[in-house]
């Protein structure tokens, strides 16, 4: 119930669908009730076709099968006025990859390779402008850089598959997807405000929850899937997406059982996830301790005197967590603003040296003459966190915040 419920503590439930066989008896009495209003008697209104997500599925290789699911499909729509119109009619073509108890991750390393298979026919050069164009998105996964997934509108390089849009992606976000403003939905810096921080713990505890239940603290524990969604042409639906090698999926997708994602292992929080010192051994799951983590950090900050809350130090080590927090429940964030504060907070090695672990290198260096860690470690972190000998308040250490 915590996903439906808004920031002011109101639920919001879904609309209420109609039936299809009810639908021509609602448009009359909607015309006929609105005729009544003459502000409102001359209607206009469309209809949407909800609920076909995943209800017309068929086995992979079954040609005959994909066809009646693309009828039973349609079989709601007057697609006979539209026949010379087909062009513009689009359906989405997908593929799942499912493996029970685990949680099914895509690797950022095969973009390349799944954009060509979803655009067959375009050249490794067409497919690596895609790549790093302005019409290619990354999602990365809980800020583990080695696992997003992508969308893509490949524009006049779809033309010829009559491909308008390509998104790749995994169902573990389901969990924590909300589109009106509650727990769930992307944070502000403003939350961190005196008035409003005990509103952002309390969601953070919401969150935490949110992930104990997936990792089967009601019994059972949660899986997520893989997804590759193909829009194309509605000619194209019976064509398209008709094979997916075994050595495409092999390179492309990871299979992490729940009891790693999700569910208890055994862990040192010791400089990970966002770095926060301790000896103390933890039983919980990734995202639940990276949200921990982060929980740890605000709730100290909120007890730190208000005069050293205003500081820069503070306030960045306040953003930061912010950062990572709506990284966990979505995506980082991908403003222009959001990767100048991660850079300005990451961890920083001397510039050209090999990080490959940047904890052994020599941290005296100067602060001008380095560079962010970044996605090269793998996960995202911040430099450091320290508690100021003098007035006790938590802060980054200053020479991180120099760009």
């Amino acid at each position: 119930m915590d996903l439906y419920r808004g920031s002011n503590g109101q639920y919001h439930f879904g609309s209420i669908d109609i039936p299809a066989g009810s639908l021509d008896d609602f448009a009359e009495a909607f015309r006929s009730n609105m005729h009544r209003s003459h502000r409102l008697g001359v209607p206009f209104f469309q209809v949407e076709l909800r609920g076909t997500k995943g209800m017309y599925s068929f086995p992979f290789a079954d040609l005959e099968a994909r066809e009646e699911a693309l009828n039973n499909m349609l079989d709601h729509l007057n697609m006979a006025s539209e026949r010379n119109h087909l062009e513009r009619w689009y359906v989405d073509v997908g593929m799942e990859v499912v493996r029970p108890y685990h949680v099914v991750q895509w690797l950022s390393g095969a973009h390349e390779q799944l954009l060509s298979h979803a655009l067959p026919g375009l050249s490794p050069i067409d497919i690596s402008h895609l790549h790093h164009g302005s019409l290619f998105s990354e999602d990365i996964s809980g800020h583990l850089f080695d696992l997003a997934g992508l969308r893509c509108h490949p524009g006049a390089r779809g033309r010829s598959n009559k491909v308008a849009h390509v998104n790749i992606y995994t169902t573990d976000k389901s969990v924590t997807y909300q589109l009106h403003r509650g727990a769930f939905t992307a944070h502000p810096v403003s939350s961190l405000y005196p008035g409003t921080l005990p509103k952002l713990l309390s969601d953070i505890n919401t969150i935490a929850k949110m992930f104990t239940q997936c990792a089967g603290a009601s019994g059972q524990t949660q899986d997520a899937t893989a997804r590759f969604e193909i829009r194309v042409g509605m000619e194209k639906a019976l064509t398209t997406l008709t094979t997916f090698p075994d050595e495409i999926l092999r390179a492309s997708a990871i299979c992490i059982p729940n009891s790693i994602w999700w569910y208890v292992i055994t862990i040192y929080i010791y400089n990970i996830y966002i770095v926060h010192y301790t000896n103390q051994r933890f039983y919980r799951d990734f995202k639940f301790c990276r949200i921990a983590a982060i929980h740890y950090v605000l709730k100290d900050i909120a007890e730190d005197p208000p005069r050293s809350r205003v500081l820069y130090p503070s306030l960045a080590l306040g953003a930061i967590m912010i950062y990572a927090l709506n990284a966990v429940i979505s995506r980082p964030g991908d403003w222009q603003t959001d990767r100048a504060l991660a850079d300005a907070c990451a961890m920083r090695v001397p510039l050209g040296e090999d990080i490959q672990d940047p904890l052994l290198l020599d941290q005296d260096h100067d602060p001008t003459d380095s560079e962010p860690v970044a996605h090269q470690q793998g996960l995202y972190f911040v430099c450091d966190i320290l508690r100021d000998e003098h007035e006790g308040w938590w802060r980054l250490p200053i020479k991180c915040l120099f760009l």
